[in-house]
């Protein structure tokens, strides 16, 4: 706890932190005090993931925190939009040993407006394919699962091919049903039946709607 007050002065003290939320050293401080969650909740959405230390803060609460925080986290993290901080946000998506920042780090990826920001010639939602096979299967099954926020062709290829190779069923069921949300085709539980109509589908949201 120490060390997370400690990031918190250095963030605090750093250039522009905060002005438009105003926020106090004192207020943050006794937000992570505090057992309204809701106060939580309102606390860690203001904080800006521009901010090399705030971002630390937010990568913290993301590991340690109750999950109604993490979804504050989750909420500052959809602001961030330099290249710098997006690259940093996908490198902790894929390789942050601890799987309750890789989920999260998913969520905020996903949730972004879709192809508006890109990382090396990339939307940032394509990065969530790479991690389809991450070795953990809760970090698998969240990916799934966000995977269907946007309509996208390469998002369906992307879980009919981990759909093949799963082998955790509460994933495959994840898969299962992001499959069925995205393409309203409902092939059933074989990963076969999936191959096989998408080798026939090459227009997979073709008359359905966005």
């Amino acid at each position: 706890m120490k060390r997370l007050f400690a990031l918190l002065i250095v963030a605090l003290s750093c250039r522009g932190v905060l002005a438009q939320q105003e926020l106090t050293r004192r207020e943050i401080i006794a937000a992570f005090k505090s057992p309204d969650s809701f106060v939580r909740f309102n606390t860690w959405k203001q904080l800006n993931p521009e901010n090399r230390a705030q971002y630390k803060i937010l990568v913290r609460i993301l590991r340690t925190q109750p999950w109604y925080d993490r979804q504050g986290a989750v909420e500052a993290l959809l602001k961030a939009g330099s290249s710098e901080t997006l690259e940093r946000m996908v490198r902790d998506l894929k390789r942050h040993k601890d799987l309750a920042v890789r989920q999260g780090m998913s969520d905020a990826l996903a949730k972004m407006k879709e192809d508006e920001v890109e990382i090396k010639g990339k939307d940032v939602y394509s990065h969530l394919y790479d991690i389809l096979d991450d070795k953990n299967p809760l970090v698998r099954r969240m990916v799934a699962h966000h995977l269907r926020v946007h309509k996208k062709k390469e998002a369906v290829e992307a879980l009919i091919q981990q759909f093949q190779r799963e082998t955790d069923p509460v994933v495959r069921s994840f898969i299962l049903s992001s499959l069925n949300s995205l393409t309203q085709a409902y092939q059933g539980p074989s990963p076969i039946a999936w191959s096989t109509w998408w080798q026939r589908s090459p227009n997979p949201f073709k008359g359905r709607a966005a």
